[in-house]
C-alpha cells in the first residue's frame, strides 16, 4: 500500500526526509511531518512534491494541481491541496484540517469561497482529522463525516530536564534573580495580551515574550530570541504562562508545552472556557480585575496546578499519536 501525504509546505517535506531537528518549523507543519514519520514506521509513505506551493500565484498553483492526478492507495491531504487539487473518486482520502481562519472569512469574500470549497471537498473525504474538540464540532456542524480528533503530541523526555542551571540562564539573558517569570507567549496581537501587560508590568513579576516585533516602549517586558533548547528552559523556569483567547487556536501549543514542562497556566478568555485549560484543571480569568489575585493563587499553589496539568497532558505522548494515526489508516483501508 502506498500513502501520499499532500502538503503545500516545503517544511513538511524537508522535516520528513531530513529530520525534525534540522529545521525550524511551526506547529501545524510539525504536526503533519510527525504524523507522516509515525506512519512511515508501518506503511510506505511519501510526501507529494507536486502539491508544494512554490514562488507562484494561487492561480498558477490551482492550474498546476487541476491537471495533476495523484497515484496512490490513500491520500492524506492538507488544506491547500484539498481545495485546489483533484483526484479520482475511487481514491481514498483523509483530510487534515487544523483550523479555519474566522477573521479572514469575515473580511474577505474570496476567503469565504475558499472555505466553502474546503468544506465541500472535506465532506467527500473518507475521514477528517482535526486537533481539538472545538474544530471537531465545527466540522460536524458543517456536514463532514468520520471526524477523528487526534491531539498534538510531543516527546515527553524533552520537557523533563533543564538544559542549563536556572541562575546561568537568568544571568545570560539579563533576567533578575529575585523576580518570578511570567511568560506571555509570542504574539502581542492575541486578545487580552496588552491589557494583561498593563495590569502586571508594575508588579513584582518579570514579564517575558519571545520573538515579538514592534513592542511599545511603555511596556515593561523583555523580548527574548531563543533557540529551541533555550525556549524549553524558559518554559521550565517560568512561574506560570499566560494563555490568551484566540479563536483560531483552541488548542494552544505553547500552553501544551508549558504543561509538559510542569509550568501552570492562567487563561484569559472572555467566556471563561477553554478546552485544554479546563481539561487540565487550570484557572481561567474572564474578568481582568481578577487577574492579579488569580496569578497569586496559582503561584502560591504552583505544585497543585503543575501536577494537575502535567498528569492530564502527559497522556498525549508519541505512542498515543502514532497509534491513533495507524489505527485510522487501517480503519479507512479496510472499509469497503
Amino acid at each position: 500500500m502506498k500513502i501520499l501525504w499532500q502538503s503545500r509546505s516545503s517544511k513538511v517535506m524537508q522535516a520528513f526526509y531530513e529530520g525534525m531537528k534540522r529545521i525550524k518549523i511551526d506547529s501545524q507543519n510539525s504536526y503533519d511531518a510527525r504524523a507522516a514519520l509515525a506512519l512511515a514506521k508501518h506503511f510506505k509513505i511519501e510526501i507529494d512534491p507536486q502539491t508544494i506551493l512554490k514562488k507562484e500565484s494561487l492561480f498558477s498553483y490551482w492550474r498546476r494541481l487541476f491537471a495533476y492526478r495523484p497515484k496512490a492507495d490513500l491520500l492524506i491531504v492538507g488544506q491547500f491541496p484539498l481545495v485546489f487539487g483533484q483526484k479520482k473518486r475511487s481514491l481514498k482520502s483523509i483530510a487534515v484540517l487544523h483550523q479555519i481562519d474566522y477573521a479572514s472569512m469575515r473580511k474577505n469574500g474570496l476567503h469565504r469561497l475558499y472555505i466553502k470549497r474546503l468544506l465541500s471537498k472535506a465532506k467527500k473525504c473518507d475521514a477528517v482529522v482535526t486537533v481539538s474538540e472545538h474544530w471537531k464540532i465545527f466540522f460536524q456542524i458543517n456536514g463532514c463525516k468520520n471526524i477523528k480528533l487526534i491531539y498534538n503530541s510531543f516527546e515527553l523526555e524533552k520537557y523533563s530536564l533543564l538544559s542549563e542551571d536556572e541562575t546561568q540562564f537568568r544571568n545570560r539573558n539579563g533576567i533578575p534573580l529575585d523576580k518570578k517569570i511570567i511568560y506571555l507567549g509570542n504574539n502581542l496581537h492575541d486578545k487580552g495580551v496588552v491589557e494583561a501587560i498593563e495590569i502586571m508590568m508594575n508588579t513584582n513579576y518579570h514579564l517575558v515574550v519571545t520573538d515579538c516585533k514592534h513592542i511599545p516602549k511603555q511596556f515593561k517586558i523583555q523580548n527574548l530570541h531563543l533557540s529551541q533548547t533555550e525556549y524549553l528552559s524558559l518554559l521550565k523556569i517560568s512561574s506560570l504562562v499566560f494563555s490568551f483567547a484566540n479563536l483560531a487556536d483552541k488548542w494552544n501549543y505553547i500552553a501544551h508545552e508549558a504543561l509538559l514542562s510542569k509550568t501552570p497556566l492562567v487563561g484569559i478568555y472572555d467566556n471563561g472556557k477553554n478546552e485544554l485549560l479546563d481539561n487540565a484543571g487550570q484557572l481561567i480569568v474572564s474578568d481582568m480585575d481578577e487577574l492579579k489575585l488569580t496569578v497569586e493563587k496559582v503561584v502560591n499553589e504552583r505544585e497543585k496546578y503543575s501536577t494537575l496539568g502535567h498528569n492530564y497532558i502527559s497522556q498525549f505522548d508519541e505512542k498515543y499519536f502514532e497509534n491513533s494515526w495507524v489505527d485510522l489508516v487501517n480503519e479507512i483501508m479496510t472499509e469497503k
